[in-house]
């Protein structure tokens, strides 16, 4: 059997979508967390399938030597600490590089159409997932974090939904101002993320489809009317208010978070003060909470504790994260392995992809090009939002779609 770009295709659909198909009967089935790795076995088995097949397309470019430096600060970091796991390395070196190997996966195996089915195919699973809901919610009496339809009801299950719910309707809102879909059905993924995000306590995705709607103004390379732009904004600011307003009926006791001092005090703007908001570590200021906490001298505070020796087999897990829950942000889970450097890692793989993304818009493009174009600028903001509120970029269920879905750009950039 010979083996081409067309079956790895399938082997990311399997990567993207095979977590979440788990988590289904791992979550209503009591089915073993045991297969988890194998999404991660099979990712470098793609990737070292995808170099053989695609050696030509290989160039040493900014984010290999990031990967590499990364690499040498993690020895680094290792040896300063002075011990180590095997097995603890195992478990936290998986989620720190997921979502860089994965953006150099899609680049090596995937064309644009292939991006679009996975899209396409997302969308069809949040259609699903709001009916699912909906059952959960009016017949068994589920609701906030822990109703996720088909992704399961325990906490976490949030991650996902806000993942998929950003990155479908950012798509669908783009492609509406560039006149390659209907009015109808961006109000209808428009409406779908909100009941979403409403019936699962996303607040967040509130915060985040303001900034998609405006920022998809912003990035809109004129595409459409001034007076159809000035029904856009209208049509945006109507919906957030019926999106608000479908939030506090679910949750009338969230209606404090339409203050913007009740917002940052829960997300933990005033450390100093000892207020690290909804959980024990501040979404705003981990770096200073930890860092003050943990890290008693620079060296610390640039290297981390080193990979694995906070990792879920380790005694400073057993110990911290029942209280910190540190494990579910990855600002500060990076932060504590992987120190400053580890943090810089991932934030500038972020700002590159988006500087990548408007350096291409410079050039003479199609109203398609656009739409891939201010897609990865757009998400890429989101993404540094989601690296400070959540475990998305790391975590097995979603940072294998991001990566995927991010390396368009570099898809686009290829083909030129």
């Amino acid at each position: 059997m010979v083996i081409d770009n067309r079956k790895l295709y399938y082997g990311i659909l399997i990567l993207i979508f095979g977590p979440l198909f788990v988590r289904f009967f791992t979550e209503n089935f009591n089915m073993s967390y045991a297969i988890m790795p194998f999404f991660d076995i099979l990712c470098m088995i793609l990737i070292v399938i995808a170099l053989i097949i695609n050696y030509k397309k290989v160039k040493l470019n900014f984010l290999f030597f990031i990967v590499v430096l990364s690499m040498i600060c993690q020895i680094v970091a290792l040896y300063l600490n002075g011990h180590y796991s095997v097995y603890g390395i195992s478990l936290s070196i998986r989620p720190f590089y997921r979502l860089i190997f994965t953006i150099f996966l899609g680049y090596l195996v995937l064309n644009q159409d292939e991006i679009k089915n996975i899209i396409k195919y997302t969308e069809w699973l949040l259609i699903l997932n709001g009916v699912v809901m909906t059952y959960q919610y009016f017949v068994m009496g589920l609701s906030q974090d822990i109703i996720g339809g088909t992704f399961g009801n325990t906490q976490g299950v949030n991650e996902i939904q806000n993942v998929l719910c950003c990155y479908v309707l950012t798509y669908e809102v783009l492609r509406f101002l560039n006149k390659k879909s209907s009015i109808n059905r961006m109000i209808f993924y428009t409406l779908l993320t909100i009941y979403i995000s409403a019936l699962a306590e996303l607040t967040v995705f509130f915060v985040e489809l303001v900034i998609i709607f405006i920022l998809a103004y912003l990035f809109d390379n004129n595409s459409i009317s001034i007076l159809k732009k000035i029904g856009f904004i209208v049509l945006g600011f109507i919906v957030l208010l019926l999106g608000i307003k479908l939030y506090l009926v679910v949750f009338p006791n969230r209606a404090f978070l339409l203050s913007f001092d009740n917002v940052m005090n829960y997300l933990g703007s005033n450390v100093s003060a000892g207020n690290t908001g909804v959980y024990k570590i501040s979404r705003i200021h981990p770096f200073l909470q930890l860092g003050n906490e943990f890290f008693y001298n620079n060296t610390l505070k640039w290297f981390g504790f080193g990979l694995g020796n906070c990792a879920s087999n380790s005694n400073f897990y057993a110990f911290f994260a029942p209280q910190l829950h540190y494990d579910w942000m990855s600002s500060s889970m990076i932060f504590l392995e992987n120190g400053y450097i580890g943090v810089i890692f991932f934030v500038v793989i972020v700002i590159y992809i988006f500087v990548k993304a408007s350096v291409l818009k410079r050039n003479n493009q199609s109203d398609d090009d656009i739409i891939w174009i201010n897609y990865v600028r757009i998400l890429s903001i989101i993404n540094l939002i989601l690296f400070f509120y959540n475990d998305s970029l790391r975590g097995i269920y979603t940072s294998f779609f991001i990566g995927i879905l991010l390396s368009v750009i570099f898809i686009k950039k290829r083909a030129n």
